[in-house]
């Protein structure tokens, strides 16, 4: 072979690596934690029901509507979050969150103040991340769990959530191409005897996703919300 020929063997070689390497490493999270305007998940639990929407994204910035409405047993009132997420470096972060109790204050996102890891890349098995601030470890711990809701199955990637020093544990379950499915994790709930609080106990929570929509418009998802 002569030189030539083996400079551009070599060119071509560096050429495909760089190419292989990038499309590794490029937008596998957004697969499992989609940034979609106009997405709309509702999710119900023993607890409370979820109504998430997608109100703005670009290529690396999402902004997340939720209204959540718990069961009124609780004798809680329903509330509102506001979440901006970037995608950066592999990662999908969380950096904004702010609760409130009318639906305005979800439209005046502030600026990011947070640095939550909330998925991380390459998505294999035994990968993992952490969150040292919150003392949360993040292992992924099957990349073909299914998971079955209603009528519906799901190929899924499990991720562990240890928390509280690993006193506590959350698992979640991300589809492709439309993100959390499901996700469960211990609770201590009251017990209440003739209006008295006697003791607590502990449960497990199973919140799943029982409906989704894609490209519905801000004015749907308000809709949906005032008829919950």
């Amino acid at each position: 072979m002569s030189k030539l020929n083996r400079f551009f063997l070599i060119i071509l070689l560096f050429l495909f690596t760089v190419s292989c390497a990038s499309s590794n490493a490029t937008g596998e999270a957004l697969l499992y934690f989609p940034f979609n305007e106009g997405n709309f998940y509702k999710y119900t639990s023993n607890l409370m029901d979820q109504y998430i929407y997608i109100a703005y994204s670009d290529s690396n910035k999402m902004q997340r509507l939720i209204f959540s409405k718990p069961d009124p047993s609780l004798g809680s009132d329903n509330f509102y979050v506001t979440e901006l997420f970037k995608y950066e470096n592999g990662k999908v972060v969380l950096t904004y969150s702010e609760e409130g109790l009318n639906y305005d204050n979800m439209l005046n996102a502030q600026n990011a103040s947070l640095n939550i890891i909330v998925l991380q890349e390459p998505i294999n098995l035994n990968s993992s991340w952490n969150n040292i601030e919150l003392a949360e470890v993040y292992s992924i711990t099957d990349i073909a769990k299914e998971i079955h809701i209603d009528e519906h199955s799901y190929d899924t990637v499990e991720i562990s959530m240890d928390y509280n020093n690993g006193e506590s544990t959350e698992l979640l379950y991300y589809a492709k191409d439309i993100g959390l499915i499901q996700n469960d994790y211990e609770t201590t709930q009251k017990v209440i005897i003739d209006d008295v609080e006697k003791s607590r106990e502990n449960s497990v929570v199973s919140n799943k996703l029982v409906e989704f929509k894609s490209d519905i418009s801000i004015d749907e998802y308000k809709k949906i919300i005032e008829e919950s």
